[in-house]
C-alpha cells in the first residue's frame, strides 16, 4: 500500500485555473494552512506489557 496522497498547492492553484476558477495562490496557500492547522495526525505511543494487548487487522489474508 502506499502512502498519503498530496499535491502541492502551486499544482492545487494550477488545477483550479485550469477548470476556470479565479483564485489566487495566496487565497490557496491560506486555506491549506488553515487545514493543516486543525488537522494534525495524532500519534499515541504506548508501551503496555508483554501479552497485555492484542491487535488484529481485518484484511483479506
Amino acid at each position: 500500500m502506499g502512502g498519503k496522497q498530496q499535491m502541492k498547492i502551486i499544482d492545487m492553484h494550477e488545477a483550479l485555473l485550469k477548470e476556470g476558477h479565479t483564485v489566487g495562490y495566496t487565497t490557496i496557500r491560506n486555506f491549506v494552512s488553515e487545514i493543516s492547522k486543525k488537522n494534525k495526525e495524532v500519534f499515541i505511543r504506548k508501551h503496555p506489557e508483554p501479552g497485555a494487548e492484542i491487535e488484529f487487522d481485518w484484511g483479506e489474508v
